[in-house]
């Protein structure tokens, strides 16, 4: 066996004068320190210093990371209060802007307590950033408190107690815990429920809550909770679990301020001393555990400011019809963008194999795909809406059914109910119905496919009210208006699957379904939607097969003079 290409050493063997460098910077700068020779037995470089400052000799610590000096030192104090750059709990001081590129290897720890400390310390900084309280709490890992709109909303109540929908009782961060406020005296908690069916919350649990007039005076859980608020106590097995709801004012914003919040629970034995467990013998007594879980936002209002351009998408309503690979990823970036309305049509089942391709996961398999997709856009944006409808185009009606209860009549009032139609099946008979409801109803059409073997595709966008509808695509199309992308003919049959499907990877397609929701983002936009008619090709091989850079040739599709349509 060879011996491996990486090791790892201590950063200062691997950059020997290093250390002496950082150490000559602090003599120079008037600085006194002392290594700590223990941690040092440990291969951590961590040391005290005291800097000299206009008013008394702050006392700092430092500890070098494993990265250095790639990465800041840290620098900490148990005794400075400051009201910006600092974590109040834990102590670190924040010396430069977090990200590393803020951070050079020519800079040294002398220049951070000689130039950057002193006007931390006079609050000389202007924060580019609000400082929220509760980023600086210790959480549970692997467990959150979904939160709506309104969820932290100021009321003239102080306390009392609300409903909260949860995975299982107690978050002990061995596995994921999430929980979602249901009821509250601010919020109905409509989108609660969705989210609680979505993400299969299934049990509901009273926790008391408060409204502190100032931010929390500790990160320790234990300390934080209320003895004298009302707690409703749940049964664990022979344990208590009970939860306790914190809101406090904190800034959200440079010299802005909002209601932020954490969850504390509890954990406390009940059983009787003789039946619990005991040392070596049967486990450890447990007396009581209490943590802090994170409060995660969740609504239009947050996730907008993250895309201020998309805002008029709140808006739009999307059908996609083929909720297959393409379809799939199409809805699921609409979802995640905050569009309005998607309405689902794929009578399909999905299949665990399709999922090389497909946007769901093992968790949606067996669902039909209009369910599963569904399912997944859900999971991504809980406040949309979502209308799922399990059925195949052209599929002849079964018994006796009428014609204004079949599937098509489901189509037409779904085409008549959205400004976009989203052709994502890949079926030419099913593409000219779709055309032509499209244009009879006046909404835009938006055609995403991908060639055999997905070495390249098409994306045809026509607004309405353009020149050129789906017919008159099918018409450049024969004429070569519309060149053919590069596409490979092998096809295979996966076992169980009823015919032969094609070949290609899912990042391939994704390139083809990212360009159809660029496209509906403009068919939908706030300034003017476009009224040109485009097809986009794609190429993502060349004549032989072999991978290129993706590469986009845009037509524009005038209308044809052979359509009949117009």
């Amino acid at each position: 066996m060879t011996d491996p290409a990486l090791v790892l050493e201590p950063w200062w063997a691997k950059f020997p004068d290093r250390l002496s460098w950082e150490i000559d910077e602090l003599k120079a700068r008037g600085i006194k320190f002392l290594l700590d020779e223990d941690a040092r037995a440990a291969d951590i470089v961590r040391m005290r210093v005291w800097v000299p400052a206009p008013d008394d000799v702050v006392e700092l610590e430092v500890t070098f990371p494993d990265l250095y000096p790639l990465f800041r030192p840290s620098v900490n104090s148990t005794q400075l209060r400051l009201g910006h750059h600092f974590d109040p709990f834990g102590g670190d001081l924040c010396l430069i802007a977090r990200g590393s590129r803020h951070w050079s290897e020519a800079d040294s720890l002398g220049w951070l307590l000689k130039v950057q400390l002193p006007k931390v310390l006079a609050d000389e900084i202007d924060p580019d950033q609000g400082e929220p309280i509760s980023a600086f709490l210790n959480y549970r890992p692997n467990a959150a408190l979904l939160v709506g709109e309104h969820s932290l909303s100021s009321t003239g109540e102080d306390r009392g107690v609300l409903e909260i929908a949860v995975s299982h009782l107690f978050p002990d961060g061995s596995g994921r815990w999430l929980g979602v406020v249901g009821s509250a005296p601010w919020d109905s908690g409509s989108m609660a429920a969705e989210i609680a069916d979505s993400l299969v919350l299934n049990q509901r649990v009273q926790a008391g809550w408060v409204r502190l007039e100032g931010i929390p005076a500790t990160n320790v859980a234990r300390e934080l909770w209320k003895k004298d608020l009302i707690t409703p106590e749940h049964d664990l097995g022979g344990f208590s679990v009970a939860y306790q709801l914190v809101l406090f004012p904190e800034e959200h914003a440079p010299g802005e301020y909002g209601v932020g919040g954490v969850l504390l629970v509890r954990a406390s034995d009940q059983r009787p001393r003789g039946q619990r467990r005991r040392g070596g013998q049967r486990g450890p007594v447990m007396k009581a555990d209490f943590g802090l879980v994170r409060i995660s936002r969740v609504g239009t209002a947050f996730s907008s400011a993250r895309i201020p351009e998309l805002h008029s998408l709140s808006s739009a309503r999307i059908l996609i019809v083929g909720c297959g690979a393409l379809g799939s990823l199409v809805a699921e970036q609409l979802a995640r963008a905050g569009v309005g309305k998607l309405i689902l049509i794929d009578g399909d089942v999905l299949d665990a194999g399709n999922l090389v391709r497909h946007a769901a996961s093992l968790a949606e398999v067996g669902l039909t795909k209009a369910r599963a997709v569904a399912h997944l856009v859900r999971g991504a944006s809980p406040e949309i809406s979502v209308e799922p409808l399990d059925f195949l185009v052209g599929t002849a009606r079964s018994g006796d059914q009428g014609l204004s209860t079949s599937s098509t009549a489901k189509l037409v009032a779904a085409v008549n109910r959205v400004d976009v139609v989203v052709d994502a099946t890949a079926e030419i008979a099913v593409h000219e119905v779709l055309s032509l409801m499209a244009f009879e109803a006046g909404v835009s059409l938006v055609v995403p496919e991908a060639s055999p073997g997905a070495w390249g595709g098409v994306v045809a966008s026509l607004p309405a009210g353009s020149e050129a509808c789906g017919n008159c695509l099918e018409f450049h199309r024969q004429e070569g208006d519309v060149p053919a992308p590069p596409s490979d003919s092998t096809r295979i049959q996966p076992i169980g699957c009823s015919e032969p499907t094609f070949t290609g990877s899912g990042f391939d397609l994704a390139e083809v379904a990212m360009q159809a929701v660029r496209m509906i983002v403009e068919a939908t936009a706030s300034s003017g939607p476009t009224t040109e008619a485009t097809a986009d090709v794609l190429q993502l091989r060349d004549t032989n097969g072999a991978r290129t850079l993706p590469r986009w040739d845009r037509v524009t599709l005038p209308r044809h003079p052979h359509c009949g349509w117009h």
